[in-house]
């Protein structure tokens, strides 16, 4: 029921797609959504931090941003709790504006 209401909510979600990027991998230019994943639903949200945060800390506000984009919309369908159990699995840097992704995954077999 929970994924039913993500995908309804993510439908109407928008996140900034990367230009001219051969390189990027799929994950960055899909954003924000319910895709299937190797026969189960995942839920999936990318977080960006752009150079004019911090380099060190691009990863990490990265990697919050991404979380934060799963929170609000989990809250918005009454599932906070859910979020403790999503995980980053990848990262990226656009090699030519700097910028880091991160991408979090919630699965639908918890």
């Amino acid at each position: 029921m929970i994924f039913a209401g993500l995908l309804l909510v993510c439908g109407c979600s928008h996140m900034p797609v990367v230009q001219n990027s051969k390189d990027a991998p799929g994950w960055v230019a899909r954003g924000t959504g319910s895709f299937s994943d190797e026969g189960a639903k995942s839920f999936y949200a990318v977080g960006i931090a752009e150079v004019a945060a911090p380099v060190a800390s691009l990863r990490t506000v990265a990697d919050d941003r991404a979380r934060l984009a799963l929170v609000r919309i989990l809250k918005a369908n009454g599932a906070p709790s859910a979020a403790t159990e999503a995980v980053i699995i990848d990262h990226w840097i656009d090699p030519k504006t700097g910028t880091t992704y991160a991408l979090c995954r919630l699965s639908d077999d918890r």
